[in-house]
């Protein structure tokens, strides 16, 4: 069982070896004239230096592309497509990432703004690891306003997620917590991962799956972005982080338990049936698939919620999943 390593310090040079590595960043866009500017500058000004960016636009209304292609002029390192039809991000990240060539690739999206150390210490952290196998690196966040003012000094700790030093397949099958935007990933993982899955909501799930399965991740808990936080996030809004479900709302039967909604079934599906996996991580996921189609026997629920990782690391989080599961089965 490969380690699954938690370092990564401020301040750390590259060393003179990993100085010449390119890392291609990819960035898809859609309506974001808001803030893709700052992005852009933020990436642009990286410490470190070598590096392309590849950027698709979902096909805009907005002046989006319009702006990236002012920036292409001005870098001719910027590689710039926009789709004739609307792909999703998903696929849009997916069909940059097929041709994509580089040792490492860095996933970007289009309202944040990176510190300016962020590809300097995501590389050489993967730089000190075995680019034999698949590697994923990914870090903390800070989280900000839709005006860059700081809300949560920790994305994680705002939202109880906890990474350790060993293997957490149960984690990243529920809560996850491994955000795309902070994603960087060698060729090794890569070439694993395509094509995804047909119900895929969110690409960031998948890597996090395929690395914590066949290779190492490298989680940083320092936070490397800035993330925006404002009504169109396509995964958090500031609706989404402010809305705490009450107990009375939680246990209806009609409510949709957490990870219940968004297709987890299929893709874990499609999972077991295209790799090769270890007899003990498919019961762990076999376990999951049983709580998702709410086939769980009144007598597991308590090992599934508290003797396990899945739900995010909240006691009183748990004892509401506890509650609401045992309402939906009476």
């Amino acid at each position: 069982m490969l380690k699954i390593i938690i370092e990564i310090e401020w301040g750390i040079l590259m060393s003179s070896n990993s100085t010449n590595i390119t890392i291609s960043v990819l960035m898809t866009t859609y309506n974001g004239e808001l803030y893709i500017q700052e992005q852009l500058d933020s990436i642009l000004n990286q410490s470190y230096r070598n590096f392309e960016i590849f950027i698709a636009d979902d096909n805009s209304n907005d002046n989006t592309y319009t702006i990236l292609k002012e920036y292409q002029r001005t870098y001719p390192f910027i590689h710039l497509k926009q789709n004739n039809k609307q792909l999703g991000f998903v696929k849009n990240f997916e069909q940059l990432l097929e041709n994509c060539t580089s040792k490492y690739i860095a996933f970007c999206d289009q309202d944040d703004v990176w510190h300016k150390d962020k590809l300097n210490i995501s590389i050489q952290a993967l730089e000190t690891k075995n680019n034999s196998i698949p590697l994923l690196f990914h870090s903390d966040l800070y989280v900000t306003d839709y005006q860059l003012e700081i809300i949560y000094n920790s994305f994680f700790k705002m939202r109880h997620y906890h990474f350790t030093s060993h293997k957490q397949l149960d984690a990243i099958l529920g809560r996850c917590g491994v955000m795309g935007n902070t994603i960087v990933i060698n060729q090794k993982l890569k070439s694993l991962l395509l094509p995804f899955p047909n119900h895929l909501a969110n690409h960031d799930y998948w890597m996090a799956l395929i690395a914590e399965l066949f290779g190492q991740r490298v989680s940083s808990l320092k936070p490397l972005v800035y993330y925006r936080i404002h009504q169109s996030n396509s995964s958090n809004s500031v609706i989404t982080l402010n809305k705490k479900r009450k107990l009375s709302t939680i246990i209806q039967k009609k409510y949709r338990l957490p990870f219940q909604e968004i297709s987890r079934e299929e893709v874990l599906r499609e999972l077991l049936r295209r790799y090769p996996i270890q007899n003990q991580d498919k019961r762990v996921i076999l376990y999951f698939l049983h709580y998702l189609n709410n086939e769980l026997k009144i007598s597991s629920l308590f090992s599934f919620i508290f003797h396990h990782n899945f739900f995010k690391q909240n006691y009183i989080y748990k004892v509401k999943i506890f509650l609401a599961i045992l309402w939906k089965q009476v």
